[in-house]
């Protein structure tokens, strides 16, 4: 990661948002330096809302690349159209940002739980990170009160707002309102997009004898962040592979719209894959059955996995240490099933779309990988190449586990 030397500039709230976050909004009635946007849906759609936060120290590391950054920021949002099939229109910006002097950061409040120890997830940073937000000594969160203007730095803020509408004006998407504070740095998107009324993807469609697909593939964010935390050891080329896909995930918005009338649930994965595959067979009141083998990997993840030794059995795994890689297969396995932050779609279609699926991958230039089946029943059972259950010991983020 480049180290961002500060530009440190003294502005004032309005000015930031000025400089930084103002842009032409030529299909809102009304965009930035109102009280509140005034938007207008096309004939014959309904206005699609998601918001989606990023913190600093849960979701992100404190030195992360601005421009990366704002991509991301933007991108999350831009998933959750994906998964409703949705045309993303505008968005709203609400950002805390820290108190800057000389080239220190400065914040008001702690993070929560700041020197806890927390689950593995590949959202979820390290202790260390977390350390890093604790406030310093005699910093009080008042003082901002009495502060009409304050120490920002415009590099970061530069390159943080190149990213987010670089990623925008490639989706089409405006940037109409938002808010802006002092405080530990946060993130917070509100995405507006439309659909029409009766062709939004949803959860609750999925049936008995549905195939269930996935984009793009799987794995690779979480197993950069686990490089990161130092869970596994990856060399300079194989993490510079993987890191992409943490840092500026492609949000699947053209496959969500060619999904319209084909998927009968869709979600996008955020949490890991058999967590947010869950959510469908939840709200779907169905159980799942998948193939390990089936799931799409990256080169170079089905590279690390295979001198591990698979197949995956249930709790037979080779742990032993690979190249310097701790952890062994488990945690790829973990990474794969359940990491997190692929932003890839899970979706379920009926067999007779297979086809229309394969099609639509051709079109997109972008891989659709049927990995198993919806069935009678609830939850999900993961087979290895023996078709043996595997052993899943969690399966994927929760905020507030």
């Amino acid at each position: 990661m480049r180290r961002v030397e500060p530009a440190l500039q003294t502005m004032s709230e309005f000015d930031l948002i000025r400089r930084y976050f103002t842009r032409a909004t030529p299909s809102a009635l009304l965009g930035v330096g109102d009280d509140a946007a005034l938007l207008q849906a096309s004939a014959g759609n309904v206005l699609v809302v998601s918001s989606d936060m990023l913190v600093c120290g849960t979701h992100f590391l404190p030195d992360a690349d601005p421009f990366m950054l704002g991509h991301k920021t933007l991108a999350v949002n831009l998933s959750d159209m994906a998964a409703m099939g949705a045309v993303p229109r505008w968005a709203t910006l609400a950002i805390a940002l820290p108190l800057v002097h000389g080239k220190e950061t400065s914040h008001e409040r702690p993070h929560p739980n700041p020197l806890g120890e927390t689950p593995s997830h590949s959202t979820r940073l390290q202790t260390t990170a977390a350390k890093s937000l604790v406030t310093p000594e005699g910093e009080g969160a008042n003082e901002s009160l009495c502060e009409p203007m304050f120490t920002v730095d415009e590099t970061w803020l530069a390159q943080f707002s190149a990213g987010f509408f670089a990623l925008a004006q490639q989706h089409g998407v405006e940037l109409v309102g938002g808010d802006t504070t002092r405080g530990p740095l946060n993130l917070c998107v509100t995405i507006i997009g439309e659909v029409p009324a009766q062709q939004a993807l949803r959860r609750s469609g999925a049936q008995i004898g549905d195939e269930i697909w996935v984009s793009g593939c799987l794995g690779d964010a979480a197993l950069a962040l686990a490089h990161l935390q130092g869970r596994i050891t990856l060399d300079a080329m194989e993490f510079a592979t993987c890191a992409s896909a943490l840092h500026q995930p492609q949000p699947r918005v053209a496959l969500g719209l060619a999904l319209r009338g084909i998927a009968s649930s869709a979600i996008d994965v955020s949490d890991g894959l058999l967590a947010d595959l869950g959510h469908i067979l939840e709200a779907s009141q169905v159980g799942a059955e998948i193939e390990f083998a089936a799931l799409p990997l990256s080169a170079m993840l089905r590279a690390c996995l295979t001198p591990l030794n698979p197949p995956l059995s249930g709790g037979k795994h080779n742990s032993s240490p690979d190249k310097g890689r701790p952890g062994g297969v488990g945690l790829l396995q973990q990474c794969i099933l359940c990491g997190g932050d692929d932003y890839e779609l899970c979706f379920t279609a009926p067999v007779a779309r297979h086809t229309n699926l394969l099609s639509i991958a051709t079109r997109l230039d972008l891989p659709l990988t049927c990995i198993g089946k919806v069935v009678a029943g609830r939850g999900c059972i993961v087979h290895d190449a023996s078709g043996d259950p595997i052993n899943i010991e969690a399966c994927g983020y929760d905020h507030f586990r």
